[in-house]
């Protein structure tokens, strides 16, 4: 492990894919990570200011909770109160393209820092998360 461990707090509508998530960045020596179960965007924000996190990485997708809006509002408040912190959403661009092209705006606009497709492996991932 080479420096400071990165916090990052992650938040998946798909349990089963964030506990992998979880578990392949914490996995790598390079990140801490704290895995926010609850969907409510309060809960996102109280474990982004607990752990102080330099990462949020979240999912967007069509179900009710983590729908782009839905996280555009999250992501305001949470850099409201860390405004240091950079965010990455995750993505399906196959079956969801039209989620997709808007989060592709929202990286072109500057509201978030990265995003990643559901297609991308754990490796690359962790490795642009750690970079960022």
């Amino acid at each position: 492990m080479r420096g400071k461990l990165k916090r990052a707090v992650i938040h998946f509508g798909n349990r089963i894919l964030a506990e992998a998530v979880e578990r392949g960045l914490n996995q790598t020596g390079t990140f801490l990570v704290c895995n926010v179960t609850e969907n409510a965007e309060r809960e996102i924000l109280s474990a982004c200011e607990a752990v102080m996190a330099d990462i949020l990485l979240m999912d967007v997708s069509r179900a009710p909770q983590t729908t782009f809006s839905k996280r555009m509002a999250t992501i305001a408040q949470v850099k409201k109160r860390c405004p240091g912190i950079r965010v990455a959403l995750f993505c399906d661009s196959t079956s969801d393209s039209e989620t997709a092209e808007k989060v592709t705006r929202a990286k072109a606009e500057g509201v978030i820092d990265m995003f990643f497709y559901e297609s991308v492996s754990l490796e690359y991932l962790a490795a642009v998360l750690s970079a960022m």
